[in-house]
């Protein structure tokens, strides 16, 4: 019901085609638009299967984020009261020590949250391209920031990376794949903590 493309074939003979070279030409028009059809479907098959792995990083991300929100809201909340309560005038060195501690780690939290979501901002960007040039030490440090709150009770990540090194490809697949391998890797470790290196 769409025009798919158009089939250009020159004659010698002065009309028309003959039946049998109509025959020809139909078959070699159903073939074309067969493959057409077949290389659509694939392509489109590619870029549901891209938007599923980004939905799958955006689900990992938010499951991320709620660990850090919590105990920034936890912080930021004690430190309200402690300042909003009674004889906060007076406060003693040691409260003021632990209100520096607390809004320390809340600020820790927030940076934490901020490079997570820039990870996932710079994965959408990719997440429907096919072989383009990005550096494999960039798509470790987004591994490891994706990684670091499930398994640091588990396992000491090291990184030993060399020099940056470009290479073509899908940065986004190759994100799932990293972070699936270190997971897999501390989950592996025994009850004592162990150390996962990538390499």
């Amino acid at each position: 019901s769409e025009t798919l493309g158009v089939l250009s074939v020159a004659s010698f003979a002065p009309r028309q085609f003959r039946p049998d070279q109509l025959v020809l030409l139909v078959a070699a028009a159903d073939i074309a638009a067969n493959a057409m059809h077949r290389d659509g479907l694939e392509r489109q098959r590619q870029h549901q299967d891209r938007l599923a792995m980004l939905g799958q990083l955006s689900a990992s991300v938010a499951h991320e984020l709620n660990n850090p929100l919590a105990f920034v809201r936890v912080n930021i909340s004690s430190a309200r009261s402690i300042l909003d309560g009674p004889g906060s005038d007076a406060l003693s060195s040691a409260v003021r020590l632990e209100l520096t501690s607390m809004l320390q780690d809340s600020a820790e939290g927030l940076e934490r949250m901020v490079s997570i979501v820039s990870s996932l901002r710079t994965e959408s960007r990719f997440a429907l391209s096919e072989n383009k040039p990005f550096d494999i030490n960039s798509a470790v440090l987004r591994a490891q920031v994706f990684v670091h709150h499930q398994i640091k009770h588990q396992a000491n990540l090291v990184l030993d990376l060399g020099a940056p090194k470009p290479i073509a490809g899908d940065s986004g697949r190759l994100l799932q794949v990293l972070v699936n391998l270190i997971q897999n890797a501390a989950h592996a470790v025994s009850t004592r903590r162990g150390t996962v290196t990538v390499r």
